[in-house]
């Protein structure tokens, strides 16, 4: 069996247990949103057999804002060893930071995936808080968006 193919299984596997309808568009990426704060993209990754997950967490600030370059070490010392992120890799696109982390096919199950896209949610709520204490996100949804799972 493919990867494409296992990660298609995997993926309804997944909607079922959730009671939402999800699958991969032509591009093979979906989103969904976290809690109804945190939107996740997971895409296809052919080269790596792997899903992408892949969440803004917001606007960076003005590269002249106070605090600035200290947020910026933050992030770096974050990265080291993923220490700040749970597993995922913080980085900058333009002005918004992401927060990513592959996934590789082989060794996800529905139980994993769940458990990547929880602590997922929380380290973007984490770095969010850090970043617009007021906890709004500027940045519009996934395209692929699919549906809403609550953790609570």
């Amino acid at each position: 069996m493919d990867k494409f193919h296992t990660a298609e299984i995997l993926i309804h596997d997944f909607s079922t247990r959730h009671g939402i309808e999800v699958s991969f568009s032509e591009n093979g990426i979906f989103g969904i949103l976290l809690d109804e704060k945190v939107h996740i993209t997971l895409r296809f990754e052919p080269e790596y057999g792997a899903l992408l997950l892949h969440a803004p967490v917001g606007r960076m600030p003005a590269s002249d804002s106070p605090g600035y370059c200290e947020f910026l070490t933050d992030i770096l010392t974050a990265n080291y060893l993923w220490k700040g992120g749970d597993g995922l890799t913080l980085s900058l696109a333009l002005d918004v930071l992401y927060a990513q982390k592959l996934l590789i096919i082989s060794n996800l199950a529905v139980n994993d995936l769940d458990n990547h896209l929880f602590s997922a949610a929380k380290t973007v709520l984490t770095w969010r808080d850090k970043l617009m204490p007021d906890d709004t996100l500027d940045v519009a949804p996934p395209s692929e968006w699919k549906g809403v799972i609550n953790y609570g």
